[in-house]
Formats: C-alpha cells, structure tokens, sequence
C-alpha cells in the first residue's frame, strides 16, 4: 500500500519541481517582447526563438484507467532567410508519467518514458506592413516508450495563416485566421484514420 502511494506522489513531485524551474529557464522571443508578444501558436507569420516547458494532465474516462502527466520541453528557432522571408522550427519532445493499463502493465502502475514528439517547420512571407502569411506543417511521431505513453499513430498536419495588422483599433492589433488539416496517415492502433480540418481566428 505504501508502495502505490509512493508511486501516486512521484508525478506530483514533478509537477512541483517543474513549476518552480520552468519560469527560471523559459526563454523570451528574439524580439524581446516577453510574454505579451504573440507566440508562434498565436501568429506563425512572427515566429519566435524560445524555449519553455509546459505541463498536462489528461484523464482518459473512456477507459478503465489512462491518466497522463506530461512535461514538454518546446524549443522555437527563428531564421532569417531575407528581410521578407522567414522559417519557423519547433519540436516538442513530452516527457510522460501514465498509469495506462496496456498489455504491457496489466497492474496499471505509473511508468514513465517519452510521449509522441512534436516536429514543426513553416515559412512566412511578409508582404507589407498590414499584410502577411505563413504555411507549414506539423509532423506528430508515435510514443517513443510505446502504447502506454500515448498512441503509435502517424499524424501530419498542414497549416495555412494570413494575418492582418488592425492599427485602426489599437496599436499592434491584428487579426490571424488559421486554417489546419489533421490527417492519420500511418495507424498503429485500430480503428478508422483520422483526418479533421480546423480553423479558428487568433
């Protein structure tokens, strides 16, 4: 009994370590706006150089037992390719805590290893002082431990975003619709391929 208590607390444990490092180490984009700048989630067509952990807690409750903990170390890179032109690069490599209970761990212990790696890459064009735009992809791999530390799917997911500055209302006020596309295209796991589009204004 003691010994399951024990392994309930370590995720904690963790998340509190985290919590306390990740704003020490979090990195400011290379514009040195802080954190009120736009991110490279909330405008790809301003790509950010940055690094910071973030954490999730996810429960399954369509099965018996499937909680996830993870901590993912995201890393952005700007480059310059000429004063119109830009790329955007990210990979978020997840560290997972999970009590899946999988053929593997029929007892439903905590284990931990690496979840699905995150690979990103994508180009902006700014055209103008109002007007710019940026298309790219994400690449999503299987969990690199196995099916406890998430799924052994493929996914792709391309992205299209126009953004439009608005100094009309306020200075520095723009408006980003973003359209993506979510597809399986390698399965692992059963069941029907996936494939979701998206769009939401930033």
């Amino acid at each position: 009994m003691a010994r399951a208590t024990g392994r309930r607390l370590i995720p904690m444990v963790l998340l509190a370590i985290v919590s306390c490092i990740a704003p020490a180490i979090a990195g400011e984009d290379d514009q040195g706006t802080g954190s009120g700048a736009p991110s490279g989630e909330d405008d790809p067509t301003r790509p950010p150089t940055a690094l910071d952990l973030r954490f999730r807690f996810g429960d399954d409750i369509t099965k018996k037992q499937d909680e996830k903990q993870r901590v993912t170390f995201r890393s952005n890179v700007r480059i310059e390719l000429s004063k119109k032109w830009l790329m955007g690069l990210r990979f978020d490599p997840p560290l997972v805590a999970s009590n899946a209970v999988t053929m593997g761990n029929l007892g439903g212990d905590y284990g931990y290893g690496v979840g699905r790696p995150l690979v990103s890459a994508f180009l902006a064009n700014i055209l103008n002082d109002r007007w710019a735009y940026a298309f790219g992809s994400q690449i999503v791999a299987p969990a690199a431990s196995g099916k406890q530390f998430g799924s052994g799917n493929w996914d792709v997911r391309p992205f299209l975003a126009v953004r439009a500055m608005l100094p009309e209302i306020s200075d520095g006020s723009y408006f980003v619709p973003l359209v993506r596309f979510a597809q399986t295209f390698a399965q692992a796991d059963s069941g029907r391929p996936q494939a979701i589009c998206n769009s939401r204004p930033n």
